[in-house]
């Protein structure tokens, strides 16, 4: 029986050193698991904030590429009335050198006639002194004469009006 005593003894003293063992992993896993659990919980928190700031962000996001794409529109439009008023002005600037051409023409048009004019004018000033008579065909030619003074007075008066 001693030898039973001994190894009772021994029996309860290594259950003993095992529970005060297991006691000690318990209380290490306790304290390791309540960290775990904190930091589970902050790791919790930042997962819903950074979520927050994700859905804040992609809101953000969205109002930008709404904006751009106003904004293209309305590029897109300036760029399409800058082509019409380009387009205008270039037609605008033909008309304007057109007219120039024209007044140019009308101009020595004018000073032709103007010549002309005065080349008929003194004629029929030297004729008014001639001591002839005028016969009919005299007349005649200075009232033809007349007749195309008065007709390029009128083209005159048309191409400068």
């Amino acid at each position: 029986m001693g030898n039973d005593g001994i190894s009772a003894a021994e029996v309860e003293r290594q259950l003993s050193t095992q529970v005060h063992s297991l006691r000690d992993d318990f209380r290490e896993k306790s304290l390791s698991t309540n960290q775990h659990m904190t930091r589970l919980e902050s790791l919790q928190a930042e997962i819903k904030m950074l979520s927050e700031r994700k859905r804040e962000l992609e809101r953000r996001v969205t109002a930008v590429l709404e904006e751009n794409e106003q904004l293209q529109l309305a590029v897109d439009s300036l760029t399409e009335r800058t082509l019409v008023l380009e387009k205008q002005c270039h037609e605008k600037d033909l008309q304007l050198r057109q007219s120039q051409l024209e007044l140019q023409e009308v101009r020595l048009s004018h000073r032709q006639l103007s010549a002309r004019l005065e080349e008929l004018s003194e004629e029929r000033s030297l004729q008014s002194f001639s001591p002839s008579s005028h016969s009919l065909l005299c007349e005649i030619e200075q009232s033809m004469e007349q007749e195309e003074l008065e007709q390029e007075r009128e083209q005159i008066v048309k191409m400068v009006w």
